[in-house]
């Protein structure tokens, strides 16, 4: 029989009274009830022992000293790291597959060949695709150039200055269609004396001075002639040729007057257009459209008008549909052969590898993942995060990151992404929060990490163990560590309310608080002020300095069996008188006795 209990005492002792006073040889009855008593009075005196050994051992204070350090508030949470860029190889053709390039664990970049597959049957399809194409592009050409003629094209870029026909008229062969002036240029024939000419040069620069409004244009020499004429007053002249660039306002009304190596010209000269065409028809027909009519801006070789015949539009028709086709087919049989030879399309680490050279790819393993290529430098994991905290997380916030595969190293990281859509279990709901690893030099994909979100942080504070801030935030402070700063307070005359705190006021907080706080010996409560705290640690703003020994209140204890007294097998009889228990034996003790709370 085990006995964890003093009411078990109590009821043991009386059941056995009971047998012992059954008895009924009187003299045995004696002798059992001296031995029961020396027994009990043996026990009392165990016990008492062991009650005080007990309470002298659990008497022993626990301290913690006031120091500098620091305090966090993270959030905690792990993840499985992947890949931000993760790619699959899947073949679109089959074949042999005769070359690979590399392993696992090699880094690739993007355009990089991966695996070559046979392609020498695939030869005869790209040859006929070929040959389809080559006989639509000679078909094609016959057909345009029997009806280019029917396109009337602008042979210089300018300005449509006359247009002879409108639309639904009919014209023959070498019948006008318009006149096209280039108007962007201008150049300038102008005479100088027969004595001065020796002096200008093609490519000369020239000054040329409008006559009307005296406007200033630079010009270049691009014609001498080599001889001379007499003009009107009886002087040799000679012509040169200025090219100037038209402001806008220039035409071949207007003349001018020139200066080429300071030389001056005989007398003024007049602009005409540097370039102007006639069009005219190379085939007959009917105007059908007019792209471009009178006042119109042209481009070489842009289609003015269409001329129409009685087939031209079918023919056109056909030709550019064949043409057409023929070319589709072509591309896409060049795409097949370039999927002949797998390249990658990432920069990255092969993380896998499952078909290589001497493999076939057939129906029945065609679409087997050939490798898969992971960007390693991009590295994150998403980590679920409960709602009472997911507001304290910003974006781009710092997140501090071990592996366990990786032990010893720590990573850091920042939030690239916090997902709205919530999941709820259990009456819980999480949000999923992207972290971004930014060294994640060797880190593996699938690799198990755990998460350090710092929400607040303070470096180089004062602070204690949490566990010896007490209710009321009141510390128990070493007695001659307050009296250090009550000395320190009067010299200073720096805290009347401290000093009150701490003076007399510790004594009657003391007196007051010990009843309900239940104060160390030698030590003293003082009330602080208390900041930031994590799960060991708690700063203290004001109210403690640094090396002040603290009471740090410990974990209780429970307490059974405290007799250890066990069953006392083959007594029997009883003794009478005794079922009111042995004084106080009925007293429990509660779960962590002796402790100071």
């Amino acid at each position: 029989m085990k006995i964890s209990k003093i009411t078990d005492i109590k009821e043991y002792f009386k059941s056995l009274f009971n047998k012992i006073k059954s008895l009924e040889n009187k003299k045995l009855k004696k002798i059992i009830l001296i031995v029961l008593i020396a027994l009990i009075v043996i026990g009392g005196f165990t016990t008492y022992a062991f009650l005080k050994k007990s309470k002298e051992a659990q008497g022993a204070i626990n301290t913690a000293t006031a120091r500098i350090g620091n305090v966090r508030y993270v959030i905690s949470a792990s993840g499985t790291v992947e890949p931000k860029n993760l790619y699959k190889v899947v073949s679109s053709v089959r074949g042999d597959v005769i070359s690979d390039t590399f392993e696992v664990g090699d880094v690739v970049e993007k355009g990089e060949i991966l695996y070559e597959l046979d392609k020498e049957d695939f030869s005869d399809t790209l040859e006929k695709a070929e040959l389809s194409m080559e006989k639509t592009r000679d078909s094609y050409n016959n057909t345009m150039d029997s009806v280019s003629d029917l396109n009337v094209k602008a042979p210089i870029s300018g300005v449509i200055s006359n247009m002879y026909v409108k639309k639904g008229d009919s014209v023959s062969n070498g019948a006008k269609i318009c006149d096209i002036i280039d108007k962007s240029k201008m150049v300038l024939t102008i005479p100088f004396n027969m004595a001065d000419i020796k002096d200008i040069y093609v490519g000369n620069n020239a000054e040329v001075i409008l006559s009307d409004s005296f406007y200033r244009l630079d010009g270049i020499v691009t014609r001498v002639s080599s001889g001379s004429l007499i003009n009107e007053m009886g002087v040799a002249v000679s012509y040169v040729d200025i090219e100037v660039n038209n402001p806008g306002g220039i035409t071949p009304s207007h003349k001018a007057t020139a200066v080429i190596n300071s030389i001056g010209c005989n007398s003024e000269g007049t602009f005409d257009y540097y370039n102007k065409k006639t069009v005219t028809a190379k085939t007959s027909g009917d105007v059908k459209n007019i792209n471009f009519d009178l006042g119109d801006n042209v481009t070489y070789n842009s289609t003015i008008l269409v001329l129409e015949s009685d087939t031209v539009d079918d023919n056109i028709k056909n030709a550019n549909r064949s043409l057409r086709e023929a070319q589709i087919s072509l591309d896409n049989t060049y795409e097949q052969l370039e999927d002949y030879t797998i390249k990658s399309k990432i920069d990255g680490t092969v993380i896998e590898k499952t078909i290589k050279a001497g493999d076939t790819l057939d129906n029945t393993n065609g679409n087997t993942t050939m490798c898969v290529i992971a960007d390693m430098s991009i590295i994150s994991f998403t980590i679920n995060v409960d709602e009472l905290d997911v507001d304290k997380i910003k974006l781009n916030q710092k997140v501090d990151i071990t592996a366990d595969a990786l032990p010893g190293r720590r990573f850091e990281g920042h939030v690239n992404s916090i997902n709205i859509n919530g999941t709820t279990a259990n009456g819980v709901t999480t949000y999923p929060v992207e972290v971004i690893v930014d060294n994640p030099d060797g880190m593996l994909p699938q690799m198990n990490v755990n998460a350090e979100i710092v929400i607040e942080e303070k470096i180089n504070v004062l602070t204690v163990p949490v566990s010896s801030v007490m209710r009321g935030n009141l510390v128990y402070v070493k007695e001659e560590d307050a009296k250090k700063h009550e000395n320190n307070n009067e010299k200073s005359n720096a805290q009347t309310d401290s000093s009150k705190d701490r003076g007399t006021s510790d004594t009657k907080a003391k007196s007051g608080m010990m009843n309900l706080q239940d104060v160390p010996e030698g030590f003293v409560p003082v009330r602080v002020v208390t900041g930031l705290n994590d799960e060991n640690n708690i700063e203290i703003i004001s109210g403690l300095n640094e090396g002040d020994t603290v009471y740090v209140k410990s974990a209780p204890s429970g307490m059974t069996n405290i007799l250890g007294i066990h069953g006392m097998g083959g007594m029997s009889g009883g003794m009478g008188g005794m079922s009111g228990g042995m004084g106080g034996a009925n007293r429990t003790f509660p779960s962590g006795a002796g402790q100071r709370n």
